[in-house]
């Protein structure tokens, strides 16, 4: 009889081990989908202000897709410039587009004190709805004589097949390469800094803090579709213990190290 009990302690141990196990695995799954959500809508937004840098650039010039259409081209008031990818999907810079994006601005993209507020009617990256106000402010020079520029997104939501992504933010931009090849894109390099606050696809709320700049590479267009390459960020999602996203060594992947109680989770975006 003690050899049965025995038995079927070990028999119960071995069954709470694996359930706990699990439970563990999942956990921890949960514990990185914050940072997933935001590194996801953080390239989303990256690759939405090349499309409308390019817009500027074409300066209201048509092709198939996207077509760019520049109303009331008059320098006296704000024009409206709007990025038409059309019904169905088509390919731009390695993701999938569809739908609008409208931009109303006072200046160009560059020029000093330029406002461009840009909306969104129906439209889709990877499939996934972007609704929402960005806000793109150019400040001129700083004193290291690099252009400067304000990002402010407020009630901007991502819509995806595991739920709903929303966030409010306010970054700084610091072009630091490439502002004398305006129509060369690809030299441009810029350094983001910012506050975030959001709330990932599962529900959960999280705040994010860049603590180094992140290097952003336009020219890792060319063999990417992720831009950011190196620097530091602390994201807290609400009830967890903070984590570092450590955005790389300078190459044009997308790979990117969550650094949470001395593990490292490798997140390789889509």
């Amino acid at each position: 009889m003690k050899k049965y009990i025995l038995l079927l302690s070990s028999f119960l141990f071995i069954i709470s081990s694996c359930s706990d196990e699990k439970v563990l695995t999942l956990d921890n799954q949960e514990n990185i989908q914050s940072s997933r959500d935001y590194l996801m809508v953080e390239k989303l937004i990256n690759n939405i202000y090349r499309s409308i840098e390019e817009g500027f650039i074409y300066n209201g010039e048509s092709k198939q897709y996207p077509n760019y259409n520049l109303l009331n081209n008059n320098p006296n008031n704000n024009d409206t410039l709007i990025i038409d990818f059309g019904e169905e999907n088509s390919l731009e810079f390695g993701l999938l587009k569809r739908g609008k994006i409208i931009s109303i601005f006072n200046k160009k993209y560059h020029d000093s004190l330029s406002v461009i507020t840009t909306s969104f009617n129906q439209f889709y990256m990877n499939n996934i709805l972007i609704e929402g106000n960005f806000q793109l402010s150019c400040l001129g020079e700083n004193n290291e004589k690099n252009k400067a520029y304000n990002l402010e997104i407020s009630n901007t939501s991502f819509t995806t097949n595991e739920g709903v992504i929303n966030i409010n933010a306010s970054y700084q931009k610091e072009l630091i390469s490439g502002s004398n090849s305006r129509y060369n894109l690809n030299d441009d390099k810029y350094l983001l800094n910012g506050i975030i606050a959001g709330n990932s696809s599962n529900g959960n709320e999280f705040n994010v803090s860049i603590i180094e700049p992140i290097l952003i590479k336009l020219e890792c267009f060319q063999s990417s579709h992720c831009i950011t390459t190196s620097g530091v960020a602390i994201i807290t999602p609400e009830n967890y213990n903070s984590r570092l996203i450590n955005y790389g060594d300078s190459l044009c992947d997308c790979n990117m190290n969550i650094e949470l109680d001395e593990n490292n989770y490798l997140i390789v975006l889509d």
